[in-house]
């Protein structure tokens, strides 16, 4: 794999997770790091130590090689060096597995997206097939992946939707938000239609903590 390198995703509770970057257009992928931390100084004028995560911003668009890290952060971006004409193509895979299951061998990409997409064209054309109008099935078929993509994983905590954030006052009676002394927001509401219960809100959070590994 042209440019292939791998960063390691460690978080307390769960499987170590190796996640490889690519590009058949691109050179040797640059591995960027950052903490998930909101940027005190631009934001509030305080004192506060970076890689902020904003950093990515700064570094790519302002070459501010002190807005990020090199070797770990709880944030990670896997940067690709593209030169695409008009009309061009440029393709950038990346992929997340366990790092207790590694490949048996390489693995196949283009082999295994075009297995998955001939699947995919299976379901629909038995789901689809009373449905002449080819704008219909493309509409149709729109809207079902995004309602099973949406059905893949969904944490609802009750406890810590109830209780909210340990930096501020308790959300139950706060009406969706909760406010921070500076007027800010540090919790909010989001909903979704769950395929067995109806309406349900929660909120989702995790860390992971990216650590730079070297190329394969």
């Amino acid at each position: 794999m042209n440019g292939a390198r791998y960063v390691l995703a460690e978080q307390a509770g769960h499987e170590k997770m190796v996640v490889t970057a690519w590009s058949p257009d691109a050179g040797a992928i640059d591995w960027l790091f950052c903490e998930n931390e909101t940027n005190v100084k631009r934001l509030f004028g305080m004192d506060g130590e970076g890689s902020f995560k904003d950093g990515f911003n700064d570094h790519l668009l302002q070459r501010d090689e002190q807005a990020i890290r090199r070797d770990a952060g709880t944030r990670a971006a896997a940067h690709a060096h593209l030169r695409i004409a008009a009309h061009g193509r440029a393709v950038v895979y990346m992929r997340w597995h366990p790092e207790s299951a590694p490949d048996d061998a390489p693995l196949d990409v283009e082999a295994l997206f075009d297995k998955r997409i001939a699947e995919a064209d299976a379901f629909y054309g038995a789901l689809q097939h009373e449905i002449a109008d080819a704008d219909q099935r493309l509409v149709q078929r729109q809207a079902l992946a995004g309602m099973l993509w949406s059905k893949q994983y969904y944490q609802f905590d009750v406890t810590r939707w109830l209780d909210g954030d340990p930096c501020s006052r308790s959300p139950r009676n706060s009406g969706g938000t909760c406010a921070t002394p500076t007027g800010g927001i540090c919790a909010m509401r989001t909903s979704c239609r769950c395929p067995t219960n109806g309406n349900t809100r929660g909120m989702r959070r995790g860390t992971s903590r990216f650590m730079r590994r070297r190329s394969r």
